[in-house]
């Protein structure tokens, strides 16, 4: 957003000022704003309103949620609404919470922007909202994810521990992952004589979620010594450890977009995913796509994969093109044109 023309400024709102002081001291459109506290509901209560006023903002973006009483237009992304369509993964406190404020800023936004059609399409079903009032803007993968030489691969494997070939899952731990399908395949490659074969899970458990017995699961299944938790990492490791995977498998059952799956494209790395939500619409024809509720076909689809290179190589070749249609650059023009919209307006 910053590369765009300087008509607009932006002031950011933040409690991690550190992470976007560079920023702030490099473009004369740019105000950093430190948050009066560090509890959100008080910033929506009465935080962002008092803000909004005091630096006289022509319009708000905020993620999700929307404060109550802005004296200004709104923009607010919506990821996505599973607890909507899929309730079984979320606790139900939570659920009860975000099912009161995100229709309640749906309805109130001047604009709403949305990830992927699947999100949108399902904003205007359970909220009918209608549909010009939503704008779907694609993530994108940073240039960082990209192919890489094997000199930088290879000391960042060991660094955790991966000395065989590994099939990867990136993302966070959490039921609606599917990780207890993602084991159950891979056990089943194993037992067909792929003994020489990892798992390597990135990411950490994540609290607001049910919690997630994998580890109790590995142990029945005997599978401790083939199954690598790397717990959350830098891009420079997740990049190095997209590139040495043999494949990505990300079946989970539902997501409102599923940016590990760019990622791996975008650093030539085959990707296993799921034939529901937004994961086809982001993977295209460059992804292997499989039932996430059939364990046995995500491990006949790895088998498969494991043992033709030429489809490896293939499902490489598509999926570097693919990922050059997502962008942050694309998104961030697309946004600003979803601000002029909303002030002009």
């Amino acid at each position: 957003m910053l590369k765009a023309p300087k008509e607009l400024s932006y002031y950011v709102y933040t409690q991690h000022s550190e992470e976007i002081t560079r920023w702030h001291d490099h473009h004369s459109c740019l105000r950093l704003k430190r948050l009066p506290s560090r509890y959100g509901r008080f910033n929506l209560l009465l935080g962002f309103p008092a803000w909004a006023i005091r630096d006289r903002l022509s319009l708000f973006h905020s993620q999700y949620v929307l404060p109550a009483a802005l004296p200004c237009r709104s923009v607010v992304t919506i990821h996505d609404i599973l607890f909507e369509s899929h309730p079984e993964f979320f606790p139900d406190f939570h659920r009860r919470l975000i099912k009161f404020f995100i229709p309640f800023s749906a309805k109130r936004a001047s604009r709403i922007i949305s990830v992927s059609e699947f999100t949108k399409r399902q904003i205007v079903d359970y909220y009918r909202v209608p549909e010009e009032k939503i704008e779907v803007i694609y993530e994108g993968a940073s240039h960082k994810f990209r192919p890489i030489d094997d000199n930088f691969i290879l000391p960042r494997l060991k660094a955790y521990g991966i000395k065989k070939q590994y099939i990867l899952f990136v993302g966070r731990i959490e039921p609606r992952k599917n990780l207890a399908g993602l084991l159950k395949a891979f056990d089943y490659v194993r037992q067909r004589g792929r003994k020489d074969l990892s798992l390597v899970i990135v990411g950490n458990q994540d609290k607001i979620f049910r919690h997630e017995p994998l580890f109790d699961k590995i142990k029945e299944m005997e599978l401790d010594s083939a199954v690598i938790f790397t717990g959350g990492v830098s891009e420079d490791d997740l990049v190095a450890l997209y590139n040495g995977a043999e494949v990505l498998t990300y079946p989970a059952f539902a997501e409102g977009f599923g940016l590990p799956v760019l990622e791996a494209m975008a650093c030539g790395t085959p990707v296993i995913t799921s034939d529901t939500s937004a994961l086809p619409e982001v993977a295209g024809e460059a992804a292997m796509l499989v039932n996430p509720y059939s364990f046995q076909e995500i491990g006949e689809a790895l088998e498969g994969l494991l043992d033709k290179q030429a489809l490896r190589k293939e499902l490489s070749a598509k999926g570097l093109e693919r990922a050059k249609r997502f962008c942050w650059e694309k998104t961030a023009e697309k946004t600003v044109e979803v601000y002029r919209k909303v002030i002009d307006g």
